[in-house]
């Protein structure tokens, strides 16, 4: 499934944690870091949900974790973004450089040519999974592709802040 549409200028984010620890600790955090599809499910189920309904009432803009707190990116971002690279966002991510978000399109304009960006991609995944390994964690297979999974975000990749 390729992201073709990005957020409207109008979206305003909320942020379930400031603090991951309380997300650490829930039993289905391991399996859901290494790739568990039914663990994630379940950590936003248990986590997400009760939260949403109990704050329905006093939700209030928050602050986005990249460091452009816009979602939608510049239009020369994007356009820089369709000429340097053509088709190949979406095949590498599944993504269509329209739908990036500001924080995603400001980090991957920065790459000059479509193997600079392959190679940051191939370190990101090796670190990840070297990470995981040092906590014990072993990632679930991915199903093969020309490019990374395509529900596979670019923070997910580790090309965005944080991902530990």
């Amino acid at each position: 499934m390729i992201r073709s549409f990005g957020f409207p200028a109008s979206i305003t984010a909320l942020h379930l944690f400031t603090q991951d620890a309380s997300l650490k600790a829930h039993p289905a955090y391991r399996e859901a870091k290494a790739g568990g599809r039914d663990a994630a499910l379940e950590l936003v189920v248990k986590l997400a949900a009760p939260w949403l309904g109990e704050q329905r009432s006093r939700f209030k803009p928050g602050v986005n974790a990249g460091r452009n707190p816009a979602l939608v990116p510049e239009k020369k971002f994007v356009r820089l973004i369709k000429e340097r690279f053509g088709d190949e966002i979406t095949e590498i991510f599944g993504v269509e450089p329209a739908a990036l978000t500001a924080n995603e399109a400001q980090y991957l304009v920065g790459f000059q040519s479509v193997d600079q960006l392959r190679n940051r991609l191939a370190a990101a995944e090796q670190e990840i999974d070297r990470r995981l390994r040092s906590k014990g964690i072993a990632r679930a297979p991915e199903k093969a592709s020309s490019g990374a999974s395509a529900d596979q975000s670019l923070n997910a990749a580790g090309l965005g802040a944080g991902d530990s």
